[in-house]
């Protein structure tokens, strides 16, 4: 008979397992066979619930303490994980606008590009005092009239201009077609999307590790259970903690 009490758990080694021990990889046994065994664990970590019992499987599991929110023979973790938004923080992607500096076009390059054409028109005449731009100079004239009485007049007058002519500013449209050489003075401004990136391929989130057994007693000292003013302690930590 082993010096450990049944239900002991310990490291092991070599691939072989002791007398006295089972391997601790989930299997299923009979309770009948094992009936110390099956009275100190029961199916708290798997069975049929009726005469098989089933011993704790830490084949790739690692053994955590019981706590307020776990229960004996609980489950859980993954040994590789993906991260998604969720688990990223707040951030953002700023992406400047794009500028194209002046371009120049070889000579023969083609170019066929629809265009917008703003023509500037003088204004030659004004009401605005001063403009002489808008006036011939005092006593010259394009040419001499002469009006029904035979009076001559000056075809242009000296007088101040007293008419504006509207809307100086023509639109043009239209497709420029051809072979175009020269600079092209310009700024031109792009937006930019940033595309998905990345294979989503799960991280590996094991710490570091070496492979050994888990063997579990079922031939030795069956454990006592505490005495009573242990129990009542313990009984009294459970009821706090629920």
């Amino acid at each position: 008979m082993n010096e450990y009490y049944i239900g002991t758990i310990l490291p092991w080694p070599s691939r072989w397992v002791p007398n006295g021990w089972l391997l601790c990889d989930g299997k299923a046994y009979q309770a009948t066979d094992y009936q110390l065994l099956f009275a100190v664990i029961q199916f708290t970590y798997g069975g049929d619930g009726r005469t098989q019992f089933k011993v704790p499987n830490l084949c790739g599991n690692i053994p955590i303490g019981s706590k307020d929110n776990t229960y004996l023979g609980e489950t859980g973790g993954l040994p590789y994980g993906a991260l998604n938004n969720l688990h990223l923080p707040q951030h953002s992607h700023e992406v400047p606008p794009i500028y194209v500096p002046d371009a120049f076009i070889p000579f023969g390059g083609e170019v066929n590009v629809a265009c917008n054409l703003n023509v500037e028109l003088p204004v030659n005449a004004s009401d605005v005092p001063g403009n002489l731009v808008a006036k011939p100079s005092a006593n010259t004239t394009l040419g001499i009239a002469a009006t029904t009485d035979n009076k001559k007049v000056n075809s242009y007058t000296t007088n101040q201009p007293n008419v504006v002519i509207s809307n100086p500013t023509v639109k043009a449209s239209g497709t420029a077609t051809g072979y175009v050489t020269g600079m092209i003075t310009s700024e031109v401004t792009a937006s930019a999307t940033v595309a998905n990136t990345g294979l989503s391929s799960p991280i590996q989130i094991m710490q570091s590790y070496i492979v050994m057994n888990y063997i579990i007693c079922y031939n030795g000292y069956f454990p006592p259970r505490a005495s009573n003013s242990d129990e009542n302690r313990e009984k009294q930590s459970e009821e706090g903690r629920e």
